[in-house]
């Protein structure tokens, strides 16, 4: 990246992304969508239950239906393996990306 995007939000999603955070990264992820990019930081997460998955899956629709660019970069394996589990993979694939190689 070149600069700071005036108009980008960047999160590093918390270790525990389960119901005890939901309510807070909610107010988060609701800011950040007034930005036209979201970005975020995922390879911290440790633990996610159904409400963390819910919550990113409805930020991922939300982020299309408003028409913003939204990037879950580097998702740690448990985050990956939550929602396939869950059938949520398809819906959250199209926004991940991996971690690039050093």
């Amino acid at each position: 990246m070149s600069g700071p995007n005036s108009n980008a939000h960047q999160l590093v999603l918390p270790e525990v992304l389960d119901i005890t955070q939901v309510n807070e990264l909610r107010a988060d992820l609701m800011m950040a969508l007034g930005q036209t990019e979201i970005h975020l930081l995922a390879n911290e997460v440790v633990r996610v239950d159904t409400a963390g998955l819910q919550l990113l899956v409805a930020l991922v629709q939300e982020a299309q239906r408003r028409q913003l660019s939204l990037i879950i970069d580097s998702p740690a394996p448990v985050l990956q393996d939550a929602a396939s589990r869950l059938g949520l993979a398809d819906l959250l694939a199209p926004v991940m990306i991996a971690d690039a190689p050093s």
